[in-house]
């Protein structure tokens, strides 16, 4: 068999324990790290925080926004924000846009 070089993955670690779940992060990294790509869909935003080298933020089935974590706190001028802070922030200016 070929050896996977992408995974796509949809809420990883709902209703794992928290070990189950550090351990899971360990995998998908350790996987990245060897040239491995991961498109990784998930509502637990700090676990994504904690994996994700690029995220996508989707309100009401739009993307809002889309960028490294930086990137994400510079579109947001929140420069210490974690990922669900940036979220709660992003989706709300793009409801107050219209969704644009």
């Amino acid at each position: 068999m070929n050896q996977n070089r992408l995974l796509v993955i949809d809420e990883p670690i709902v209703g794992l324990d928290p070990e189950s779940a550090i351990t899971t992060r360990r995998i998908f990294a350790s996987f990245a790290q060897a040239g491995g790509a991961i498109l990784l869909c998930t509502h637990t935003l700090a676990f994504a925080e904690a994996l994700c080298h690029r995220v996508g933020l989707l309100s009401a089935g739009v993307l809002v926004q889309e960028g490294d974590l930086a990137a994400l706190r510079n579109a947001a001028g929140l420069p210490e924000a974690s990922l669900e802070a940036l979220y709660l922030h992003l989706s709300s200016a793009a409801g107050s846009r219209g969704g644009e």
